[in-house]
């Protein structure tokens, strides 16, 4: 008897350092949403009324994160994929719960004036010092360019959560880089996760957070 053959198995898609569409405008990225998304205009995410110049300095659900992962084995990232959910799935034995592997950064959105268009603040800048946060924490850097189209994806698929321009009020966007696999003991681990995660902002966030008390 013929033994039946195995399906082939499907290895993940891994990042390739090769030219690729430009990312400079958002617009190209916007994706078809499911259907729980209110998609007749661009700015109600957060209802027809929002008060979008008072949003808060606190995490509100958006559509998902963008997400790539590195294997030691291979030394390669696979390709970012979104991610519709806001939670983590994660070792109890990861060295970032652990050992405090991971290091993240902060950056915003903004629409312009014309509410038609996006703009990101200076994220080559933000790539470049998180790939010299990870070197002291030995984990591997995140190419300037997958660090690129990460945030430009992750805007483009929650951009009805970048507030209008009168508004003052913006999207935070933070990028977290973290040892993702089981590891016990200090030793790199196998796998290394990114990801980009965010909120709207008011323009007052920062300005007016009060301190923890102690």
């Amino acid at each position: 008897m013929r033994k039946p053959k195995k399906p082939p198995q499907k290895k993940p898609q891994e990042w390739s350092s090769h030219p690729r569409p430009s990312t400079r405008s958002v617009g190209a990225f916007l994706p078809a949403r499911p259907p729980f998304v209110n998609n007749a205009t661009l700015l109600t995410a957060l209802g027809p009324h929002a008060d979008w110049s008072n949003v808060g300095f606190k995490v509100r659900e958006v559509n998902g994160h963008v997400s790539s992962t590195y294997s030691k084995t291979t030394g390669q990232w696979t390709a970012p994929e979104f991610v519709w959910d806001p939670y983590l799935r994660i070792h109890g034995m990861a060295p970032a719960l652990n050992y405090g592997q991971q290091c993240y950064e902060g950056l915003k959105a903004l629409r312009n004036p014309d509410d038609r268009s996006i703009h990101i603040f200076r994220p080559a800048e933000n790539a470049k010092r998180m790939q010299h946060s990870a070197s002291f924490v030995a984990m591997p850097a995140v190419p300037e360019k997958l660090f690129l189209e990460c945030v430009h994806l992750a805007v483009a698929r929650n951009a009805e959560y970048v507030p209008p321009s009168a508004s003052g009020a913006s999207m935070y966007i933070r990028p977290l880089l973290f040892g993702s696999s089981a590891q016990l003991g200090l030793a790199p681990p196998e796998e290394y996760t990114f990801l980009v995660t965010y909120p709207p902002l008011s323009p007052s966030s920062f300005s007016s957070s009060s301190p923890p008390s102690c």
